[in-house]
């Protein structure tokens, strides 16, 4: 791991944030119909410190 990327999320409010059930919504276009297509999206913070990017898609 990153020296920088393991300093950062040793302190304890970046933990907290981390440990949180944050959800977002993740929207695209498509280039020839302009539709939108939004699905939520939400992250894990796993003990050996990785994301791991999730959605109901």
């Amino acid at each position: 791991m990153n020296n920088d990327i393991a300093r950062i999320t040793s302190k304890a409010w970046v933990k907290a944030l981390l440990a949180e059930p944050i959800l977002a919504r993740l929207g695209t276009c498509s280039p020839n119909t302009l539709q939108p297509h939004v699905v939520p999206v939400w992250f894990e913070w796993d003990v050996y410190q990785r994301f791991s990017i999730h959605s109901q898609s």
